[in-house]
């Protein structure tokens, strides 16, 4: 079993301690440090693999598939969220707000690039990665 490994984009010190301990507090750690841009709802995600296929399923819920963009460059795929907001909106209570978002994972070099699909249904977003045929080790003889 291959695993497929993801590595979190650490843009601020704060990421790792307002996700640890954000919840502490009414508002996230960025606000309080004047950032003008806070990350109120992570996307999570959930990786499958099965004898044919490694499977990435994303949370984004309010996404388009439109506001979504996935990249791979050699074997790093990147998965991008970019929501528009509307600043003239006047909220009297607001407990949620889309943000940006940007999940990265490093994909093994048994995966058939070519054949990878994505498909978003219902606020999951579904990537499926084919495995590439495993190739056994042959003797050589020497002549």
């Amino acid at each position: 079993m291959t695993n497929i490994v993801f590595k979190p984009l650490c843009k601020h010190p704060s990421n790792d301690f307002n996700r640890v301990l954000g919840g502490l507090f009414n508002s996230p750690l960025h606000s309080l440090m004047d950032e003008k841009k806070t990350v109120t709802s992570p996307v999570y995600a959930n990786v499958k693999e099965t004898e044919q296929e490694y499977s990435i399923s994303l949370a984004v819920p309010g996404y388009e598939k439109s506001e979504i963009e996935i990249f791979l460059d050699k074997s790093k795929l990147t998965i991008k969220g970019k929501k528009a907001t509307n600043g003239e909106v006047k909220f009297s209570t607001r407990e949620f707000d889309f943000s940006n978002f940007e999940r990265t994972f490093y994909l093994p070099e048994n995966v058939q690039t070519e054949k990878i699909e994505a498909r978003s249904e219902n606020g999951i977003l579904n990537i499926h990665i084919p495995k590439a045929e495993v190739k056994t080790a042959i003797n050589i003889t020497v002549k």
